[in-house]
């Protein structure tokens, strides 16, 4: 049988240092985005030069190469490709060869991913809600949210709400949406969108009239290429960003509500003994003695 066998290249250490701030750069971002990790056999071979330079050898049956960018499918279809060859009898692995080559992979992507492991599961997740097959994501800038906002302990509002959001991978053309409930749970949306400069993007919305004490609304954002025409439906870049705004005041108790204390039930008083038992008694006592003396 072939060994199946783990080999990650340098770029596994250049990537586990690099920072999430700096993969927020455009240049730095496309110079991580590539990762190149083999199982089974050497490191895989450049890329094809423009000049047409060969490319890697063919994989052997054993083996599975990851040469792609950090998106949650192709890293999940990595690690399939390696639980399938680790089932076939043709090749040797080890019990713990999925779960570690799934560690492998987190820490490879980890700037991007968020991908978890167990001895026969892997599940992943995009760190700026990118799309599965997508590098294109954003963040949003929460402490700037409700700057402009006020919401008041009568549950009047005033102001506006300034989405700042952060553009992974940004590429022309992109546009920002966002949304915010007109009232908790409401159907309806306030909305705002603009489109995305270099790495950045910001839009503002009106702040909703109400929001009772102790309640919040619900916003997100999201990333889309809009048609040319407005007829045609947009598609859409990335996952929606969630964001929640607030009224920070606790609300008032409904004194119909309240529930009023109760004084304790009085206590049953002992029945007294009457003063002419008492007398009769201490007579019979007398008695009862001078008879004992006389006798």
């Amino acid at each position: 049988m072939t060994g199946l066998h783990l080999v990650v290249g340098a770029l596994l250490a250049v990537c586990g240092a690099t920072s999430r701030s700096e993969f927020m750069r455009r240049t730095s971002f496309q110079k991580a985005m590539k990762r190149s990790i083999s199982v089974g056999g050497p490191a895989p071979s450049p890329a094809a030069s423009p000049m047409g330079a060969p490319g890697p050898a063919p994989l052997g049956p054993c083996e599975c190469a990851f040469q792609d960018l950090c998106t949650c499918e192709s890293a999940l279809a990595h690690l399939d490709c390696i639980s399938k060859t680790c089932a076939s009898e043709e090749c040797d692995c080890s019990e713990v060869q999925f779960s570690q080559s799934c560690g492998q992979m987190a820490s490879v992507c980890k700037p991007m991913l968020d991908i978890s492991c167990t001895p026969k599961q892997a599940m992943c997740d995009g760190k700026y809600y990118q799309l599965s097959s997508s590098t294109v994501g954003l963040t949003i800038d929460i402490a700037k949210l409700d700057n402009s906002a006020q919401c008041g302990p009568s549950g009047k509002c005033t102001g506006k709400v300034d989405v700042h959001a952060a553009i992974v991978d940004s590429k022309e053309g992109m546009t920002m949406e966002c949304f915010l409930e007109e009232a908790p749970k409401s159907k309806l949306k306030n909305h705002c969108s603009s489109e995305v400069s270099g790495d950045f993007a910001n839009c503002t919305i009106a702040m909703p009239d109400e929001l009772p004490p102790g309640e919040k609304l619900e916003g997100w954002c999201r990333l889309v290429d809009r048609a040319d025409d407005d007829k045609s439906p947009s598609e859409r870049l990335s996952q929606d960003a969630p964001f929640f705004i607030y009224n920070h005041h606790k609300p008032k108790s409904d004194p119909s509500k309240r529930k009023m204390a109760e004084a304790p039930p009085p206590k049953k008083a002992k029945p007294a003994k009457s003063s002419a038992y008492s007398a009769q008694g201490a007579a019979m006592l007398f008695i009862a003695a001078a008879a004992a003396l006389y006798l």
